[in-house]
This record gives C-alpha cells, structure tokens and sequence, in this order.
C-alpha cells in the first residue's frame, strides 16, 4: 500500500504530461484528411514502378527520398493528352538539369480497369507496357511512371472530379496541390507549375 501511495504524485505527472488539451483535441477533429498545403503527406504507397531504378517492382517513390524535394502527379485514366506529354517533359528536364536539388519526379497512372494492382497481373502487364512506351517515346530519364490503385491512396482523399492531381512536396510537406481537368492542363497551367518547381523547390535551371 506505501509504494501505491507514494507513486500517485508521479502518475499525476504522467497523466498530465500526456492529456491532450481541450485545444489540442479541437484540432484533431478539424484537421482535414488528405493533401492539405503545409501539412505532411498522408503516408506512404506502393505503385508498380514502370521504368526506373526500381522497374517492375512495387516500390515506394516517397519514402526513398527523404527530405528531398517530390512533384508527384496522379492521373485517373492513361490518356496521354499533349498537356501531360509536356508536364512530363518539363519535369524530367528540370530534374535533369538541378541534380544538387535532388528533386524526385514520378507519376502514378489509375485505371478502371485495374482495381487492383497487385492481384491483376495479366491487367497489370498489359497497361505496364503502354506505359513504358509512353515513357519512351518521351524519352523520360528523370520521371519515373507508376501504376496504382484508386485503394491504395485512400489517404491522399483525391477530388474525384480531377482528372489529374499535381503535388509539390519538400521535407514531406505539401508545398502545393493542383486538381485539374483534362482540359486545365494548358501552357498556362503548365508554366504556372514549373514556375513553382523552380520558386518553391529550387529546381530553377531550364
């Protein structure tokens, strides 16, 4: 009973160091799911990386980079539209021509008709090669293109009317966040995201 009592100002300690204030658990609540600018990525995911150092694996491109800077695109569909063919080429040519920032560029392709990446291998396979050729023909060096399920980022809660979603990430913070329209994805939108490759993540070498 003595070594109870004489422990009951310690866990009084205890119990106060570790209560979350009124505060504190108003703003558990109202913090927004999903990509918010200023907060951290949702967490990690593990796309089939198409080309790239870890080609025809499952591998994830955020955690490989620390706390350098990330332009991650996510695409719903494997509609190669001129605007995603040049965000393609600007990214791999910024990536290429700032090596000290270290910057990491992939994209990750969705599809209905692939719901699930892992299991469907025959399905997986075949939108793999499209994408790889999609990759060639562009010549991309730096951009690594990835196949991912709509399940597997949950926790990114994308807007399910954007057809693709830009994001600037450095120091796993979110530094940006684009949904676009097929059609959005214009030379103004284009230049409007480069210009902030270079202004937020120090990629400023053309």
């Amino acid at each position: 009973m003595a070594r109870w009592v004489l422990s009951l100002p310690v866990l009084a300690l205890v119990l106060a160091a570790t209560a979350a204030s009124p505060a504190e658990k108003q703003d558990a609540k109202e913090k927004k799911p999903g990509l918010v600018v200023g907060e951290d990525l949702p967490g990690p995911f593990h796309p089939y990386n198409v080309n790239g150092p870890r080609a025809g694996r499952f591998h994830c491109l955020v955690t490989q980079t620390s706390l350098d800077p990330i332009v991650m695109v996510v695409v719903r569909d494997l509609d190669f539209t001129p605007g995603l063919k040049a965000l393609e080429k600007e990214l791999d040519n910024r990536a290429a021509k700032n090596p000290n920032v270290r910057l990491t560029t992939f994209t990750v392709f969705l599809s209905e008709e692939l719901p699930d990446v892992v299991k469907n291998d025959d399905k997986r396979e075949q939108l793999a090669a499209k994408l790889e050729n999609f990759a060639k023909d562009l010549d991309l060096k730096q951009v690594v293109v990835c196949l991912g399920s709509k399940k597997d980022l949950e926790a990114y809660a994308l807007d399910d009317s954007a057809w693709a979603t830009v994001v600037l990430v450095k120091n796993y913070k979110v530094l940006a966040v684009h949904p676009l329209k097929k059609d959005a994805l214009n030379e103004g939108m284009l230049k409007q995201i480069i210009d902030e490759v270079a202004d937020k993540l120090g990629a400023t070498r053309k």
